[in-house]
């Protein structure tokens, strides 16, 4: 990708420390973004991230309201996080928790009749990725992390 960000898809917009991505369903596939950032010293950082469009939906939303809702609390939390299911289905469930780079630091199955809580006390503050998966259902949440 060329600095001014002109070999990105056209579905994807760069603003000053932000990028947007709207794929539609025919831009299923992978796509991989490399970010380097620099300093007025002059230093520099490199990252590579991964972005997965695999048909709808392709954002963080909920699946049909009434089907399959998460609440998770406390949000921002100090380490220990519940999470509450509502769901017209009562099925086995897996938690996976990434940070937002997109390392995996939890992942657990879960029984339709436990009560979901999972513990991050170990990890670092910042913003994770929560995962569950139902089924051929999945819900995606943000969880703030701040252990001060």
């Amino acid at each position: 990708m060329q600095e001014d960000g002109s070999d990105l898809p056209t579905w994807i917009t760069i603003g000053s420390d932000l990028l947007v991505a709207a794929p539609m369903l025919a831009d299923t596939g992978i796509y991989t973004f490399v970010v380097k950032a620099t300093d007025p010293d002059g230093a520099m950082a490199t990252d590579t991230f991964m972005l997965v469009v695999d048909g709808y939906p392709t954002g963080i939303s909920e699946i049909e309201t009434g089907m399959f809702n998460v609440t998770m609390y406390p949000n921002p939390s100090k380490g220990e996080v519940n999470l509450k299911i509502n769901s017209s289905e009562i099925m086995d469930m897996e938690v996976v928790v990434r940070t937002i780079t997109g390392s995996e630091v939890l992942r657990k199955e879960y029984k339709a009749s436990e009560q979901i809580k999972i513990d991050l006390s170990d990890n670092v503050s910042g913003i994770y990725l929560v995962t569950l998966q139902m089924g051929d259902k999945s819900v995606i949440r943000k969880l703030i992390l701040d252990r001060k």
